[in-house]
Order: C-alpha cells, then structure tokens, then sequence
C-alpha cells in the first residue's frame, strides 16, 4: 500500500533553481520607474514655468480627473495650466491682439495666474467659482469651480 503524504525528495529541484519572477512584479517595477524617471526630468526642467507652477509634481488624482472631462472642457483646462489659452499675454504673443494688459483691470498682464489669482477686476466671480485660492496648484483643485469661472 502506496503512502501518498510521505514527502519525497525532488531530484529534479536543485537549491539553485530560480523561479521566475510574476509579471506583476516587473510591471510594478516598470510603473516605479517610469515615475521615478518623469519627477526627476520635471524638476530638473528649466522650461515649462507657468506648468510647473500649476503642477509642481507628479499629480496621479488630477490627471485621473482631467481624464474625465470631455475635450473641450480638457481644453480649457490645459490652456489655464500652460498658459496657451485666449487670454491677452497669449494672444498678443500670437500676434491677434495689441495689448497684453488685463480687460478687467488694465493694470497688469492678462494671464491665467493673474486671473484666476490677482485681479481685482474679477475678484467677486473669482471668490464665487473659485473660492480664496494662494497658488494656481490650489485653484486646479477644484475642477467644477475652475470651468465653471
């Protein structure tokens, strides 16, 4: 009568049999690094001034959210980020308009930091959409808010 819980030894296992790492592994690995590898490029770039004033790091929850939005929202969304959006700085950049100065206020360049920031001409519609943001990385917290001014 045959023992079927006896241990035997394998002969075909040697102690130095490598087992084979699981693909998840190598895919989280891959994930680790490609992230390591876009926070150091984006620090280390001297370009992209206004993006980076918006999106100091690596932002996993606000590319999941401005994933969502439909294209003409993300458009709108991208150009406060960049900087590349119909306001007067940009458009007299291009060449469409004379004047950089804000339409609100007339003081000061009209860019999307200024905006959404700084002006007093659009302070109570500001303070209505977006509340009492210190930096352009808080305002892109509130997405709603942020199309919706």
């Amino acid at each position: 009568m045959p023992v079927f819980n006896k241990p035997r030894p394998n002969k075909t296992l040697k102690s130095d049999t490598i087992i084979p790492i699981p693909f998840s592994e190598y895919k989280t690995w891959l994930h680790k690094q490609t992230q390591s590898s876009h926070s150091m490029l984006w620090s280390k770039t001297k370009e992209c001034k206004h993006t980076k004033e918006a999106v100091p790091d690596l932002n996993p929850r606000l590319t999941i959210k401005l994933l969502q939005l439909n294209r003409s929202k993300l458009r709108t969304v991208v150009g406060m980020i960049t900087g590349h959006c119909p306001l007067n700085k940009h458009l007299s950049i291009l060449g469409i308009t004379d004047s950089p100065l804000c339409r609100a206020c007339m003081e000061t360049e009209e860019t999307p930091i200024h905006v959404m920031l700084q002006c007093n001409g659009v302070a109570e519609q500001r303070a209505a959409h977006l509340g009492s943001s210190a930096t352009l990385h808080e305002a892109l917290g509130d997405l709603g808010g942020l199309l919706s001014f």
